[in-house]
C-alpha cells in the first residue's frame, strides 16, 4: 500500500497525547506492552531490546494519561518499519491507533515507510490514513517512493 498523500486523513484521527520512548519500558506504559502480548512477558523484552538498538515506541494516552496504544517504529538507513500496533480493547475504535501510524508518518516525513498486516481491520485503519493497495496474502504498506527493485 502506498500513502496518497492528497488525502483529508486528520477528521478520524483522536486528538491525545503521543510520546516517543527511547528507553526500556517500564510503569504504564510496560503494562500496556505486557497486555498486547496477553501477559507474557517476551515480547516485551524483545521490544526493549528493539528500543536498545535504538529503535523508537510510540504510546498514545488517553484523557486519564493512560497509555492505549502502542506501535514500534524501526528505522533503517531512510527505511522505517512500523510493527506491534496495538490498541487496548476497551480504546479501539476511537482514534488512538490512527494517531499513532499518523504521528509516526510525520516524525519520519522523509522517509519510506513499510508495514504489512493479517487483519482486515487494521488494513482498513491504513486505508483511512491515505495508504492505498492490494491484499495478497497480507496487507502491505508502504508510504514514500518505492526503491527501483521493488517496481520490477
Amino acid at each position: 500500500m502506498i500513502l496518497n498523500k492528497d488525502s483529508n486523513r486528520d477528521n478520524k484521527i483522536k486528538n491525545c497525547m503521543i510520546n516517543t520512548i527511547g528507553h526500556t519500558l517500564d510503569g504504564k506504559e510496560y503494562n500496556l506492552a505486557i497486555e498486547q502480548d496477553n501477559g507474557e512477558t517476551y515480547g516485551v523484552k524483545l521490544l526493549n531490546r528493539q528500543i536498545s538498538a535504538g529503535h523508537n515506541m510510540f504510546f498514545a494516552y488517553d484523557e486519564l494519561n493512560n497509555p492505549v496504544s502502542i506501535a514500534l517504529a524501526e528505522k533503517f538507513n531512510n527505511v522505517v518499519y512500523i510493527s506491534n500496533v496495538n490498541t487496548t480493547p476497551s480504546k479501539r475504535c476511537q482514534g488512538y491507533g490512527m494517531a499513532i501510524i499518523n504521528t509516526i508518518i510525520s516524525y519520519y516525513k522523509n522517509s519510506l515507510i513499510y508495514l504489512h498486516t493479517h487483519n482486515p481491520e487494521a488494513a482498513s485503519i491504513y486505508s483511512q490514513l491515505g495508504f492505498s493497495g492490494g491484499l495478497f496474502k497480507s496487507w502491505w504498506a508502504v508510504k514514500g517512493k518505492l526503491p527501483e527493485w521493488c517496481q520490477q
